[in-house]
Formats: structure tokens, C-alpha cells, sequence
């Protein structure tokens, strides 16, 4: 498995894409519902509409960049990278490669089908190996394989929109919250904006944390300890999210609401979202691929890699013939094998692993961008200040259990 990779903050052109477009769109909002004054109001004081949404955006971008380079504990994660078009660079990268997990057994299965050929050509060293039994066991390893490879590579692909669900519901919640209030200014209905937002926050970042450090528990010895941990990592997302229902239901806002008969129906269904991807997410980490299938195809790739050689050396091949196609084959089924193993937990730290911070980092800026939008910059600098409050209380509650991973 790869190393533990190092930690940068977010790219800032994606923040600003995101600020233009949901402040347009949210002048746009203000301007048809409460008025061309209020607008204003909400957005600084500019003459003109085009000076107000410029001059916001300013604001706004300079508050990200400040809030990016601040930041306490930024995160950025390591993923591989290559340019398809590039056919050199695919062939011999490294970074997220096969390559350094397959060369050695590559390099030593050659050179055994180099010894093979020399006694069997040179020596007059005979092998009687069935050609036929030899092309069925491959043809079964091929079906077990690229099975195997299928279903994680199908399961990998689900568990990554289970994950965009998470950070989608959390941000059509804080939005609707927003929308649906956007033209009551009291104080009492910013606290409740506050909250929802806030709330909302701390429970992606508590699981996206659930999923990383049940992938660093799969690594380490299975203890009464850890699996207590684990289980309690998984049941906090769900008292969250308890907790933002009724966070949700006790606005005491009476009958501010816009869309009142289905405001309450709107808000809670994102959190349905949220919590059915979630538990699907934790049905994933949770279960294991079937041992047998992986013990069959295991078993017959290792038998089969190590007579092949025998199989090859009878065939008119020569010395370089029978060694580029004992690598090519060793370095197929091995290398899939190998990319099955990588993609099997993608919530881990590997280059070929889910991003989990950066996706959650965006979902957190489009939050705060929400709140800086509606109820302006104290109220999104309070929001942040109070995120990065609860980070430094968690790590300082992390020192006693250092089993638990580090939030950010």
C-alpha cells in the first residue's frame, strides 16, 4: 500500500467559480423575491447591480483565499494524476502503479523461464506438461480475475456516488434552509441558519473520518478495543443526524417560511439522503469480498504463474520469446490482481483512494459561501471560527485516545 500522504489546502479557482455562480444566482433570487432594495441591502450598498455583485465577489473571494491560508489544520490528499495522452508517461509512472508491487515477481518469473529454456534446449532436460490442462487453468484464472475486477471496480464506482450523494444533501440542505428564510432578517432566524449550517458541517466531517479510520482499523489487529472504536465511529454520524432533525424541526420561526406546507418536508428529505448513502457507505466499508473467491483465485494465479514457464519451454519459442511472454503474462494477471487489492477499500490514504477531505473541503466552502451570501461576512466568519473551534477540541481529545485519527 502507498505512503501516508501530505496535506495543502483547496484550489482556489474551484472557490471562485462556485462564489460567482452562486452569487448571481442568489442576487438574482433576492432581487424577484424581496425587492431591488433589500438586495442591496443583503449585498453592500452599490449603486448599480453589476458594482454590487462585483464588489461581493471581491469580498467574498478575498475572504476564501484568507480563510484558505489561515486555516489551522488544511488538508489536501495526493491522487494520482497522468495525461492520457501521453502513452510514455501511462506505460512507466510509478505514482499509483502496479509497477513496484509487480516487477519482482515479473523479473523472477522470467528468469526461472530462462532456466527452463536453457536446460530444456541446451540440456536435453524434458518436461511433460499437458497443453491442454495448461490452457484451462488459464482460462478459468481469467474468469476469476476479471470477475473479481468487475465487481470492485462496479462496487468502487457506487461507493463514489454514495459519497457525492452525502456532500450533495448537505448542501441542497443549507441552501434550501437559506432560501427559505432568506427574506426574514431577524436575529433569531440567522442563529437557526447558523446552526443548520454548522450542524450540517461537523456531520460530514464525522463521516468522512468514520470512513478513513475504519480503512486504518482493516490494517492493525483486530481488538475488543478497536472494534468499539470502529462501531462508535459509525454511530456518531447517526446521532448527528438525529440531532440536526431536530435542530431542523425546532426552528420557532412560526410561519415565516416560504413554501411553509412543504418546507419542513423539503429540509428533512435532504437528510434522508444523507443518511440513506450513508448507511449504504457503511454496508460497503463493513463487508468484505467473499474469502473463497479470493482464496481460488489466489491460489490458481501463484500455481499457474509458476508452470507456466514448464508449459512454454515445450513450444518452439526462443530465449527472448519465452522470456518477453512469461513477463507480459506474469505482469497481466498479477497486475490485475493488484489493482482488485488497491481498489477493494477505496476509502483509504492510497493515491488510487478516494479523495474524502478535498470533497468534503468543497461542500464546506460552498457552505460557507451560502452564509456569507444571505446573512453576510461576520456571520460566515462566525461560522468558521466556530468550525475550526469544535477541530481544535477534538484533536486536543485525541491526545488521550491516540488510536483515533486526526480530524481536520
Amino acid at each position: 500500500m502507498s505512503r501516508r500522504s501530505n496535506i495543502t489546502s483547496l484550489h482556489l479557482d474551484d472557490a471562485n467559480r462556485r462564489c460567482s455562480s452562486l452569487l448571481r444566482d442568489d442576487f438574482d433570487h433576492l432581487r424577484k423575491s424581496v425587492g431591488k432594495r433589500q438586495a442591496r441591502r443583503h449585498r453592500g450598498a452599490s449603486n448599480t447591480e453589476r458594482r454590487t455583485i462585483v464588489s461581493r465577489l471581491n469580498c467574498c473571494t478575498n475572504y476564501i483565499r484568507k480563510n484558505n491560508n489561515n486555516d489551522t489544520n488544511p488538508q489536501k490528499e495526493e491522487i494520482t494524476t497522468y495525461d492520457e495522452r501521453n502513452h510514455l508517461q501511462v506505460m512507466f509512472q510509478l505514482e499509483g502503479s502496479v509497477w513496484p508491487e509487480v516487477l519482482p515477481y515479473c523479473l523472477t518469473n522470467t528468469a526461472s523461464a530462462a532456466v527452463l529454456w536453457y536446460s530444456f534446449n541446451k540440456r536435453g532436460v524434458h518436461f511433460d506438461i499437458s497443453q491442454d490442462a495448461n490452457g484451462y487453468m488459464a482460462s478459468l484464472l481469467s474468469f476469476l480475475v476479471v470477475s473479481r475486477v468487475r465487481m470492485i471496480y462496479n462496487q468502487s464506482m457506487f461507493s463514489r456516488d454514495r459519497l457525492t450523494n452525502l456532500c450533495k444533501s448537505c448542501e441542497e440542505l443549507v441552501q434550501t434552509a437559506a432560501l427559505l428564510t432568506s427574506h426574514n432578517d431577524s436575529r433569531q432566524a440567522q442563529k437557526w441558519r447558523e446552526n443548520i449550517a454548522y450542524m450540517t458541517i461537523l456531520l460530514l466531517k464525522r463521516t468522512m473520518t468514520a470512513l478513513r479510520r475504519h480503512s486504518e482499523l482493516l490494517k492493525m489487529e483486530r481488538t475488543d478495543e478497536l472494534k468499539k472504536e470502529d462501531s462508535e465511529n459509525y454511530r456518531k454520524p447517526v446521532k448527528m443526524a438525529y440531532n440536526l432533525r431536530k435542530e431542523v424541526m425546532k426552528h420557532k420561526l412560526g410561519n415565516t417560511f416560504k413554501f411553509e406546507v412543504g418546507a419542513m418536508a423539503m429540509l428533512t428529505g435532504c437528510i434522508d439522503q444523507y443518511t440513506a448513502a450513508f448507511n449504504e457507505l457503511e454496508g460497503i466499508s463493513r463487508t468484505s469480498f467473499p474469502f473463497p473467491i479470493v482464496q481460488m483465485a489466489r491460489t490458481i494465479l501463484f500455481i499457474w504463474l509458476t508452470v507456466l514457464p514448464l508449459g512454454l519451454c515445450q513450444q518452439d519459442y526462443p530465449l527472448w520469446g519465452i522470456c518477453m511472454i512469461t513477463f507480459l503474462l506474469t505482469f497481466g494477471f498479477l497486475g490485475l490482481e493488484y489493482v482488485s487489492i488497491e481498489m477493494s477499500d477505496p476509502f483509504g490514504v492510497d493515491t488510487t483512494d478516494f479523495d474524502l477531505y478535498s470533497m468534503a473541503q468543497i461542500t464546506f466552502e460552498d457552505i460557507y459561501v451560502m452564509i456569507y451570501s444571505i446573512d453576510g461576512k461576520n456571520a460566515a466568519e462566525k461560522l468558521v471560527n466556530r468550525v475550526r473551534n469544535s477541530a481544535t477540541l477534538e484533536q486536543l481529545s485525541y491526545k488521550v485516545t491516540p488510536h483515533t485519527t486526526t480530524d481536520w
